[in-house]
């Protein structure tokens, strides 16, 4: 098997759908608050502020571009559906660096929303993108269709 075939192979089901355009949502709504300051958020310029100065998170520009970078292309690969897997272990990795230093020292319950989030990510990297998504029509050119000798059904 094309080891590319393991990233964008996804079954035809309808639930990582529903749950990957759900999650899309989400994160651009989140990534309107950070840069457009819609919804009660602070906009680019105080963010990226929040992000680099050394008394708040304290990141090098480089490291707050690629955050920004990805809160933004994110939601875009999501709703296309295009490499959800690897998107998805990109979101555990962002999530894991926010509960060590944002959420570091808060209470379980401030720390619900990343934790959810790193759930969600994770099932969408178990199952996939599922129907109606990029990886979908990918998988299904780099590996063709199998026929079952027994049934006959058709596997993707």
């Amino acid at each position: 098997m094309n080891p590319l075939s393991l990233l964008f192979y996804t079954h035809k089901t309808l639930a990582p759908t529903v749950l990957r355009l759900a999650f899309a949502t989400l994160y651009l709504f989140h990534a309107g608050q950070k840069f457009l300051g819609l919804f009660g958020g602070s906009g680019l310029e105080k963010t990226w502020e929040s992000m680099t100065s050394p008394e708040a998170m304290g990141m090098t520009a480089t490291v707050a571009t690629l955050v920004l970078l990805s809160e933004v292309l994110i939601p875009f690969f999501l709703l296309v559906g295009f490499a959800v897997r690897l998107v998805s272990m990109g979101i555990m990795a962002h999530m894991v660096a926010a509960l060590l230093t944002v959420y570091n020292g808060l209470t379980f319950a401030e720390k619900e929303f990343p934790l959810f989030v790193m759930a969600t990510a994770l099932a969408l990297l178990i199952a996939g993108a599922g129907s109606f998504s990029l990886d979908r029509k990918i998988s299904r050119v780099l590996s063709p269709t199998t026929f079952s000798l027994r049934t006959r059904e058709r596997y993707y």
